[in-house]
């Protein structure tokens, strides 16, 4: 048997492979590096759970690209007037701007590790990857657009959300999102044995 019909013996005769589900074809849960981002991140969502509840008075001064101009008034009131909410305020914004660089480092790295060892493996996923931080950036720009008008006084839980809240989400729904899926393919062949 010549080389052509050993060929077109193979193509004819191969067996055939089943379809590739994406979604069901890895965890990043696990591994040890997906636990730490998955951890990371929700670490961050407690932040700003707490910043919308228990630190929802806290207010400080931002970069300017983050609020509008700021008025003689408020800075009069900030100054004068404005009481602190909680009695360790200074502590805490200093704990928040030292740990905010180290998590958004953790998070843009969870985020490449994720796409570099999962998702760029298939067309499905890199739609799927490049969708949530699409989502993700239309979110941050309106959130800064409004921010910019209405960011005064500026409350510690307006900078969590425009800042490393928006990565954890990401991180978070991409490491969760293989788990959830073959969860429900379970459940579904499950029901369709009994």
């Amino acid at each position: 048997m010549d080389r052509q019909h050993l060929i077109s013996h193979f193509f004819i005769h191969r067996t055939p492979v089943a379809s590739y589900d994406f979604l069901s074809s890895f965890h990043p849960l696990s591994q040890k590096k997906g636990i730490f981002f998955f951890l990371i991140s929700c670490f961050e969502q407690v932040l700003m759970l707490l910043s919308c509840t228990l630190w929802k008075g806290v207010i400080f001064l931002p970069t300017s690209w983050k609020r509008p101009q700021l008025e003689q008034a408020y800075w009069f009131w900030l100054v004068d007037e404005y009481i602190p909410p909680i009695p360790y305020e200074d502590s805490l914004l200093s704990l928040y701007f030292s740990l905010q660089p180290f998590l958004i480092v953790c998070l843009f790295v969870g985020l490449f590790w994720l796409f570099f060892l999962f998702y760029r493996k298939s067309r499905q996923g890199i739609l799927l990857f490049f969708f949530f931080l699409s989502f993700s950036m239309i979110v941050f720009f309106l959130l800064i657009a409004w921010l910019r008008q209405y960011g005064q006084p500026y409350y510690l839980y307006m900078d969590i959300a425009a800042g490393p809240w928006i990565l954890s989400t990401d991180v978070l729904l991409l490491c969760l999102l293989p788990l959830l899926r073959s969860k429900l393919r379970r459940s579904g062949r499950q029901s369709t044995l009994l």
